[in-house]
């Protein structure tokens, strides 16, 4: 895992009667190679961390661990995209997929 980006997200103008408006989390993850359910088993840790529930050097510890089983539950693939990937320029392969267009 080389990178990964966090960022929130605001959906429109806040409720008048509430004061807020509804957001989503995206989180953008880069690496050379993934594992099965890998970015699930890190969304887990983090929602765990994020919940409260570990601190947050605690997600360090688990990769460091290098075993799932010191890791939170796998995260549902609900809410979860693909957006495609990224090679190097060397390959002449598309460095954007269309997700990248209708993803906010």
């Amino acid at each position: 895992l080389q990178r990964i980006d966090i960022s929130r997200r605001g959906l429109g103008e806040p409720h008048p009667e509430l004061g807020w408006s509804s957001c989503y989390w995206r989180f953008e993850f880069e690496a050379n190679a993934f594992l099965h359910h890998m970015i699930r088993n890190i969304m887990g840790c983090l929602v765990a961390i994020g919940q409260g529930n570990q601190p947050a050097d605690w997600i360090g510890q688990v990769l460091a661990a290098r075993s799932r089983d010191a890791a939170a539950p796998t995260f549902s693939p609900d809410g979860l995209y693909f957006q495609g990937p990224r090679y190097d320029a060397e390959w002449g392969l598309p460095q954007r997929t269309a997700a990248y267009d209708w993803l906010p």
